[in-house]
């Protein structure tokens, strides 16, 4: 058995592989497995004793009012006082009582990065592996052949997306198995669970990183689309941004209206991901007692892009980040729009958005569920241009 590879079994690694998933410690096979995915770091585990209110084998069994009472009481040291959460009776004298324990798992991101940045080193077929972003890393195949590899359980949205929507071979792992999207014959290829990878062993491995590294044919680079971006910014010189908010979005804007079968069909694809790993993507949010990161649907938000009645506010940033301050003046402009728009949408030619400025478009956010302020950073910008067949604009 290999340490990386120890080809355990799938069903039971996929049954494990859930946040919040409770398993019985008393259970040998099950606590095998789990205590080589924690010696791998994969996930993390808290034990939980609990009594039950009424249990045939205890003491109290026949006094309890509620003989079959599903009531599970978990034993805390600070508590004194016990009650059916259930049935609400009070449950005394628990160290009597017959204590069950289990064990809640939790995936560990930092850890699942860790132990694939490893296997993909182990492999013969890799010849060269560079983390380029959160998790995910650029690595080389034999022959040459470039390959990402994402985590998009955890990833930015740059690396989560870019191999669905653009020629880039990219290869997903799957953290956990609720997370799974649906797949096309055609997706197939780019995906493996992350059970598969402790399940299988690593010539499987190598053969689905040769597989994933052929490009899909009939989709354009992103890196060539980025590239005639930053080369159209970079003609303007010093009036980029003018032409970036003056020339270029209003362009994109009216090539949009002029295309609404182009936007139906792009809409369609975000659909089909929808209620998926690979249909959201998460922002980080900053503050005391803020989660760390906010999930987005991408097919809610870029439905109501083409919705209309909306302001732009097209910002070149391409070297400093969007602020608070930023989307604060934003929606300052919207309040007093005379128009009557309901949204702005705010493009940008760089990817870097402050926490906070994620934190106000979240804040901002109507009861309803509409988006009144929508930040588009320059990756979607250019998903958006591919999507449309208006990549005709990046010559001007």
């Amino acid at each position: 058995m290999s340490e990386l590879f120890p080809e355990l079994d799938r069903d039971l690694v996929r049954r494990i592989l859930r946040n919040g998933v409770r398993l019985k410690a008393k259970d040998t096979f099950v606590s095998e497995t789990l205590q080589y995915l924690l010696n791998l770091a994969v996930v993390t585990t808290q034990k939980h004793r609990y009594v039950r209110c009424a249990y045939r084998d205890d003491y109290d069994f026949l006094d309890r009012e509620v003989l079959d009472c599903p009531g599970r009481v978990e034993l805390n040291p600070a508590e004194e006082d016990y009650y059916c959460p259930e049935c609400g009776q009070p449950i005394g004298n628990v160290e009597r009582k017959t204590v069950f324990v289990e064990c809640e798992v939790r995936l560990n991101p930092v850890g699942i990065e860790t132990y694939l940045d490893r296997v993909l080193r182990s492999l013969e077929v890799v010849k060269t592996v560079e983390k380029i972003g959160l998790a995910a890393f650029g690595v080389q195949i034999e022959g040459g052949m470039p390959l990402t590899v994402v985590v998009p359980d955890y990833s930015g949205f740059r690396h989560r997306f870019a191999g669905l929507f653009f020629a880039e071979p990219t290869l997903y792992i799957i953290a956990s198995p609720i997370n799974e999207p649906i797949k096309t014959v055609l997706d197939e290829r780019q995906y493996i669970q992350l059970a598969g990878l402790l399940s299988n062993p690593a010539l499987e491995i190598e053969e689905a990183l040769k597989i994933a590294a052929v490009p899909i044919p009939g989709r354009k680079s992103l890196i060539e689309i980025e590239s005639r971006f930053d080369e159209m910014i970079a003609r303007h010189g010093k009036r980029a941004w003018q032409f970036f908010e003056q020339g270029f979005i209003p362009a994109l804007i009216l090539h949009i209206t002029q295309n609404p079968e182009l936007a139906q069909r792009y809409l369609n694809a975000l659909r089909r991901l929808s209620g998926t790993i690979l249909g959201e993507y998460c922002v980080p949010i900053g503050g005391a007692g803020v989660a760390d990161l906010r999930p987005i649907g991408k097919f809610d938000l870029m439905n109501q892009v083409f919705v209309g009645n909306a302001t732009g506010d097209a910002k070149c940033y391409p070297r400093s980040a969007l602020s608070y301050n930023d989307v604060v003046t934003v929606n300052y402009h919207l309040d007093s729009d005379p128009t009557g728009a309901t949204m702005a949408i705010i493009y940008l030619a760089g990817d870097d958005v402050a926490s906070t400025a994620w934190n106000a478009m979240m804040d901002l956010r109507q009861p309803n569920g509409n988006w009144k302020v929508i930040i588009l950073p320059k990756y979607l910008l250019l998903e958006l241009i591919d999507a449309l067949e208006a990549t005709h604009l990046l010559d001007v």
